[in-house]
């Protein structure tokens, strides 16, 4: 574990942790929709709910970035410095949703909204090459469009890239109460709150909210990085497991590694960083 890596888990240790009955007034009593923060990245683009970057770029590759945060927060700092160094290494055009989140937004229309984006894009884009990419819940976002996507018949995206995904909402894997104690930063009385909130109306076994549930066939391209210290490490490597494809698809555990951990101002952010970029470009 690098210093880097220690001083961030030493943070998020530090860090309150509240009670379902605080994140369920929290979220109840939340009246005004989040403001993303503004990028620091040149010549970006927000319109339409959607931020657009390195538009006048000549590469051929899209990658559609599904932001995470319990389905409750907007963009950090982290994903956008993040997207800034994909820039620099892929020169890819980035489009990263600002969807709605709860309390103002559910599954059922986030999915449905994502996929309406993408549909307008490949039909005035059709030659181009699409890499959906998502962290924690925008990583199990993108496997549920993956899923829309199939179901509806349209053409899948080139490839997935997926940071601690969250696959399955309904938290029913035994061995999660394992991993409370190595996760510093996630936590179940908040993720609960948060899930019930987004699941909504849908049933927690829906492909829309849980992908494991789906049609695993689909999934195809899919590059995944967890770390051994998060909650959600179990069910990201069931779900992986499950997969019938092990040819096209590949998991990357690193341990000792902090939810999310190829965003995080860490050292061994670095080799993630560029097996990511070498990936999208092959």
């Amino acid at each position: 574990m690098s210093i880097s890596n220690f001083f961030v888990t030493l943070h998020f240790k530090l860090k309150k942790k509240y009670k379902k009955e605080y994140w369920e007034e929290k979220i109840a009593n939340t009246k005004v929709e989040q403001i993303p923060p503004k990028p620091k990245i040149k010549g970006y683009k927000f319109t339409n709910d959607c931020f657009y970057f390195n538009e006048n770029t000549n590469s051929d590759i899209t990658i559609v970035y599904i932001h995470g945060g319990a389905y409750l927060n907007t963009f950090s700092k982290y994903h956008f410095r993040f997207i800034n160094k994909l820039i620099k290494k892929t020169n890819a055009l980035i489009i990263a949703p600002n969807y709605k989140l709860i309390p103002f937004s559910y599954a059922k229309e986030v999915i449905e909204n994502l996929f309406n984006l993408y549909k307008d894009y490949i039909e005035k884009n059709p030659n181009k090459r699409i890499v959906f990419m998502g962290d924690s819940a925008g990583g199990g976002i993108s496997l549920s469009l993956n899923l829309e996507i199939h179901k509806k018949g349209l053409k899948m995206p080139y490839k997935t890239i997926l940071l601690s995904p969250c696959t399955d909402i309904t938290m029913y894997n035994p061995k999660i109460e394992e991993y409370k104690k190595y996760d510093p930063w996630l936590y179940t009385d908040r993720l609960d709150v948060c899930l019930k909130y987004f699941a909504k109306d849908i049933d927690y076994k829906d492909y829309r909210v849980s992908p494991t549930y789906g049609n695993l066939e689909v999934f195809k391209n899919l590059l995944i990085f967890v770390g051994t210290k998060e909650i959600l490490y179990p069910d990201i490597t069931d779900f992986y497991n499950k997969l019938p494809d092990k040819t096209t698809n590949k998991l990357i555990i690193k341990k000792k590694m902090l939810h999310v951990y190829p965003i995080l101002p860490i050292r061994e952010a670095k080799e993630a960083l560029d097996i990511i970029c070498n990936y999208i470009l092959e």
